[in-house]
């Protein structure tokens, strides 16, 4: 819960952890050295047109992130109505599928990072919206089936690929890089998202998977408006770049050569990797439905906790950083996680379940992680984007294989422990915790810390 627009992994079916993480990604990817190199300005000093382009974008991210109330709901259940219940085969093609969006991201990824930059932002964010709702809507008829499920999952990998660095980016060209007016408005968008949230929840009790499936198309096309209607391209032509053809906007590889730049920086690599190995175990809900008859209202209502929460981590955040120290809060969240999935494999009933948005706000470690990161970065001279396609890329191997192996030792173990997941998950926890960290800590350097713990 390091933002107030991303769930904590615990909720999510495993197509909305895909969905998050592709957003999360390209989010971060592109927030740097992609982006035009304008400086910061004031929101008054814009013209009516661009204040009007700035509502628009906001608008979109506040629709955006509501409509995960919709997915949630549907993107798995959808597919095991399609599959007549077969729990193991709709497992395996959401798995499958979320392995081909994997392939996408690793090896298109920089070439489609360097086409916005070169071509414009503009139809990036608007034409991925479109056909991303037409999709949605079609596939929630009620004659579709796996085969057009199938064909809205591929093409909507394909064209969605652009779309995070082009509303980024649009942003980013109208109020200028790491903005203060940006933070500002984020902060309102995930409060207004926040509330439209909780009262989706309320409005979607008992609807079908299909229909909630179609108002997430709906969403999408309500944000394709936006964008038509209240935006335009944003990025100058003597800014855009030529588009390269060139080994390197190709390489997938390239991530190797910045994790060579320090101990310190590769270390935090892999020990970022470890550290997001429980986001793969994609069983959640299946296992909740299996052994607790979890409903539809268990979820509606812990979604509802979740975003209540989210409202206060940005003032539980701070200190409890300050209080646990940075090392301390990478392995208290380990820890806190562990002691979450023991929880879930272990707990008699669902009630106990209701506790983890509680114990999410006490989660700092992943935000620790990237602070240390990022910092160490800069002091190396890497660009935030350099940096973030490099562990994306760094973790392909373990983005395209845990979640099939966390799938099938599920459904291998489902007759004897089905919770048995979650226990390995805690395993892996305590391992970062008590082993890697300390292992971690050894290569970072006190001025590096210092500047991480004074920020």
């Amino acid at each position: 819960m390091s933002q107030p627009d991303v769930y904590a992994p615990d909720q999510h079916s495993h197509a909305i952890i895909s969905i998050q993480r592709s957003y999360r990604s390209y989010k971060a990817r592109h927030r740097a050295s992609t982006v035009s190199a304008r400086p910061q300005v004031a929101l008054s000093s814009l013209s009516a047109s661009q204040r009007f382009q700035v509502a628009s974008l906001s608008l979109v991210r506040v629709i955006l992130q509501s409509q995960f109330v919709f997915l949630m709901f549907s993107s798995d259940a959808i597919v095991l109505e399609m599959s007549q219940g077969d729990q193991a085969s709709s497992q395996r093609l959401l798995t499958r599928l979320g392995n081909f969006e994997t392939l996408l991201d690793f090896f298109l990824a920089p070439a489609v990072s360097n086409l916005v930059d070169s071509v414009g932002r503009w139809p990036f964010a608007v034409v991925p919206m479109l056909v991303s709702g037409l999709l949605r809507c079609w596939v929630s008829t009620p004659g579709a089936g796996l085969r057009s499920y199938v064909a809205y999952r591929c093409t909507q990998a394909v064209v969605m690929l652009p779309f995070m660095h082009a509303l980024v980016g649009m942003t980013t060209d109208l109020l200028g890089r790491g903005s203060d007016v940006n933070i500002v408005l984020g902060r309102y968008i995930g409060l207004a998202a926040t509330v439209l949230r909780l009262g989706l929840l309320q409005a979607i009790k008992g609807a079908g998977a299909r229909q909630s499936f179609r108002y997430a198309g709906l969403c999408n096309l309500a944000a394709f408006l936006a964008l038509l209607l209240g935006t335009k391209e944003t990025l100058p032509e003597k800014l855009k770049k030529p588009f390269s053809f060139s080994l390197k906007t190709f390489n997938p590889l390239s991530f190797i050569t910045t994790f060579k730049k320090s101990a310190a920086l590769k270390a935090l690599g892999l020990m970022s990797i470890w550290q997001s190995l429980p986001m793969y175990n994609n069983t959640m809900i299946l296992f909740r439905r299996h052994k607790h008859q979890w409903s539809q209202a268990d979820q509606s209502n812990q979604m509802m906790l979740f975003s209540l929460c989210g409202l206060l981590e940005s003032f539980i955040a701070g200190p409890m950083l300050r209080s646990q120290g940075l090392k301390g809060a990478m392995q208290w969240g380990a820890r806190i996680g562990a002691l979450m999935n023991l929880n879930t494999a272990l707990s008699p009933t669902p009630k106990t379940f209701f506790l983890h948005p509680i114990l999410m706000l006490f989660m700092q470690g992943m935000t620790t992680m990237e602070r240390l990161s990022d910092t160490e970065a800069r002091l190396l001279g890497v660009g935030q984007a350099e940096l973030e396609t490099a562990k994306s890329n760094l973790s392909f191997p373990v983005r395209l294989l845990a979640p099939t192996f966390f799938t099938e030792l599920y459904l291998r173990t489902l007759s004897l422990w089905p919770g048995f997941n979650f226990i390995l998950v805690a395993a892996i926890q305590l391992v970062g915790s008590e082993l890697l960290v300390p292992w971690t800590w050894q290569y970072l350097r006190p001025d590096m810390l210092e500047q991480v713990s004074r920020a």
